[in-house]
């Protein structure tokens, strides 16, 4: 595989974890396995070789500090428990975080003059911090029920209702943004005119999130 891994120097452990996951994935399905699971029972000569490619791009991405705290160890899967231990905390830590991010996440509403777009990536941000502890994560259904809940009454009856009738279970997030976007564009750009430069913008600048 072409392409350096992605480096980490200790900060901003969450962002490096799922980049680091995708880049291992990218060089071969066992390598992600064997670091992410590792493989039971004895090691093949096969896997003994993924083991080593998984262990040296760790190592390739990390800097001189973090090696020092890992540099002992064989398996990647212990690499990477232990990288998580150390910048996620324990399982027990992980849960205290967990609750206090799903506090925010549940108790989560829309700020005065905020737009959809403002709402999904404020939401977003909290939704990446509790998937990345690995404890309960928050599936697409959820965060897109969540996103039509807190779209404002009655201005977005048409479309939530709409919207209600699409499988949201399945629909990607980004997609449902889009959908939202769409249907604000075609409903509420005949009925309403912008009275302000925010509400002007809205109308001409194009859909993005997180």
């Amino acid at each position: 595989m072409g392409g350096s891994p992605p480096h980490f120097e200790g900060k901003n452990f969450a962002y490096w974890k799922v980049r680091m996951g995708a880049y291992l994935d990218a060089i071969a399905p066992e390598v992600w396995i064997a670091t992410k699971t590792g493989f039971t029972g004895n090691l093949t000569s096969e896997q003994l070789k993924w083991n080593a490619k998984a262990r040296n791009a760790i190592f390739e991405a990390i800097s001189e500090e973090v090696f020092a705290r890992v540099n002992g160890i064989d398996l990647a899967c212990d690499i990477w428990k232990e990288l998580i231990e150390i910048h996620e905390g324990s399982t027990k830590v992980r849960e205290q975080k967990y609750h206090v991010l799903r506090a925010k996440y549940d108790a989560f509403k829309m700020l005065a003059h905020e737009n959809y777009k403002e709402i999904y990536s404020r939401l977003n941000v909290i939704v990446k911090d509790i998937n990345a502890l690995d404890v309960s994560k928050i599936d697409s259904g959820s965060i897109n029920r969540k996103i039509l809940m807190l779209l404002p009454k009655p201005k977005y009856n048409i479309i939530n209702a709409m919207l209600q009738n699409e499988n949201l279970e399945v629909m990607e997030v980004g997609e449902l943004v889009g959908e939202i976007r769409a249907h604000e564009m075609r409903i509420l750009g005949m009925t309403e005119e912008p009275t302000t430069s925010k509400s002007i913008a809205l109308k001409t600048n194009p859909a993005s999130s997180r």
